[in-house]
């Protein structure tokens, strides 16, 4: 199944020592160190003010580089992501201000994998590039990174490196189908196999074999005779309709479903190759799961899909909304997909013969449209091919996705305290800062590793932090004035059930305003 790509990522803008990029002063700029790296020895930090201003990073001249027949890969991380605006990223070969392309790297409302403490990479094909003026795709040579908050609070951007990856000629679709619904073997899949063509579908466990839903004869008919992935959706309906899905959970209660679902797949036979994310959407914990369980998880953030993937384990997968898209709409994203050479991956949930009545309906005969507009593209002699999630993946890679795939993975969580005002809290007050408890499931662990601190005036003001009531060694006499600061003393382990407080110790001249993140690094084995 696997085929040569070359996907070589080529390095449109790094940032060296002296690699001169400059701010627009609205808001801050400036090369972060260690641990805010991923190469060489720095990243490019951007702060906004705010207010819901536009920071704008631009670059010198760059070494020309060719994207004709390209996409490109944007690595960064994010802090206080609550607070985020959009990301954009603006390319030319001229003439910035004048002529240029311009996409969203990062807009939370369209994509639903949290941009967290840890790097990520965010991917976006040259064509869905707004061009305003003239730019000539060959000769790439400026960029500017744009960085807008919610106008409540600043927010700020760690940029590790903008890179360009060639796009293969050949596209794949995969056709996906979420929650279990018997409707798709009755409606979907006498058309799917009327082509030979595979789907991945992921089910809810424990409601397998209920009304309305396939049964285990029908997931072995699926995997056995027409060759269909079978994969995990969730354990439990209930953890499934939880509003932020796993994401909603915690402790021993997202064990407990993570580790259901698993052992059900394991007992019935099916493969861990890939899972789909219920609701569509996973923070860094319930990836960290995923990773150790699965080869790839899928959200439901907006497609294509680039190729080579931004990450196995928040691939894009379009939700189809039955009452707003149609069978044209749908066609149209092929083509593209098409003419990108990217990866659509088309997710729905149940398929019926009328007018669909909830954004999780789809109509039989529309989907027979697609379905067939995929086989006239082929005719046509169009390079695409259909491929179930696991297939396409080592279609990509040359390798099979494999279950515990991820191995050990590591993520930073920041605990936020604020200030507002003079601080006036008596010395050793322990009640004044609320404490919060930490909550560990069985092979995690977890450390304090740094604390960062900044008064907006006075003086100082003192604090330490404690562990169920007793200083945390190297965390005492954490003096914060009014510029930013960081106190990283020697990491010391926490435990589930630990009980952590900032505690102020002292204040001088009247300190106001004050800001104190406490930041742990959870660890999964």
């Amino acid at each position: 199944m696997s085929r040569e790509l070359d996907l070589r990522e080529l390095p449109l803008a790094m940032f060296p020592s002296g690699h001169g990029w400059t701010g627009n002063g609205k808001g801050s700029f400036s090369d972060a160190g260690a641990p805010l790296i991923v190469n060489n020895d720095r990243s490019f930090k951007i702060e906004t003010n705010g207010k819901g201003e536009a920071s704008i990073a631009s670059s010198p001249e760059l070494a020309v580089v060719d994207l004709t027949g390209c996409h490109v890969a944007f690595q960064s991380q994010i802090s206080f992501s609550n607070r985020l605006g959009l990301v954009k990223l603006r390319l030319a070969s001229g003439n910035i201000s004048t002529d240029f392309a311009e996409a969203v790297i990062w807009d939370d409302s369209e994509d639903s994998i949290i941009l967290g403490s840890s790097f990520e990479m965010q991917t976006i094909p040259t064509g869905e590039f707004a061009v305003t003026g003239s730019v000539n795709w060959a000769a790439i040579k400026r960029a500017q990174i744009i960085l807008t908050d919610n106008a409540t609070g600043a927010v700020t951007l760690y940029v590790a490196g903008i890179y360009a990856v060639p796009t293969p000629k050949q596209a794949i679709v995969t056709f996906a189908f979420d929650d279990g619904s018997d409707s798709v073997v009755s409606r979907a899949l006498p058309k799917l196999s009327a082509y030979r063509y595979p789907a991945s579908f992921y089910v809810i466990a424990d409601i397998v074999g209920d009304e309305g839903i396939v049964d285990l004869e029908d997931l072995y008919t699926l995997r056995n005779l027409h060759h269909w992935e079978i994969g995990g959706h969730a354990f439990t309906l209930a953890a499934h309709n939880l509003p932020d899905g796993w994401d909603s959970l915690e402790g021993k209660e997202l064990e407990d479903e993570v580790d259901g679902l698993r052992g059900w797949l394991d007992e019935h036979g099916f493969r861990r190759a890939t899972m789909a994310y219920p609701k569509g959407a996973a923070g860094q914990e319930v990836r960290a799961l995923v990773k150790r369980d699965y080869g790839a998880g899928r959200a439901t953030a907006m497609g294509p899909e680039t190729l080579p993937a931004r990450d196995d384990y928040t691939l894009r997968g379009s939700s189809i909304d039955g009452t707003v898209q149609t069978a044209a709409s749908i066609n149209s994203a092929i083509d593209k997909a098409v003419a990108a050479g990217a990866w659509l991956i088309l997710t729905f949930h149940e398929i019926v013969t009328g007018a669909p009545e909830a954004a999780t309906e789809y109509k039989q005969s529309a989907f027979g449209e697609i379905v067939d507009h995929v086989r006239a593209l082929q005719v046509e002699g169009k390079d695409i091919e259909v491929l179930t999630m696991a297939e396409a993946i080592e279609a990509i890679s040359g390798n099979p996705p494999t279950a515990g795939a991820g191995g050990s993975t590591s993520w930073y969580e920041t605990k936020i305290y604020t200030v507002p005002d003079e601080i006036k809290v008596p010395a050793g007050a322990t009640d004044f800062l609320p404490p919060f408890i930490i909550s560990l499931r069985e092979g995690q662990t977890a450390k304090v590793v740094k604390v960062l601190h900044e008064i907006g005036s006075g003086t100082s003001a003192t604090l330490k932090i404690q562990k169920n009531g007793v200083d945390l060694t190297g965390f005492t006499g954490i003096e914060v004035k009014a510029e930013k600061k960081t106190t990283d003393p020697a990491d010391q382990a926490i435990a589930d059930g630990d009980v952590i407080a900032p505690v102020v110790t002292a204040v001088s001249g009247t300190p106001k305003n004050l800001s104190f993140a406490i930041v742990l690094e959870h660890t999964v084995a």
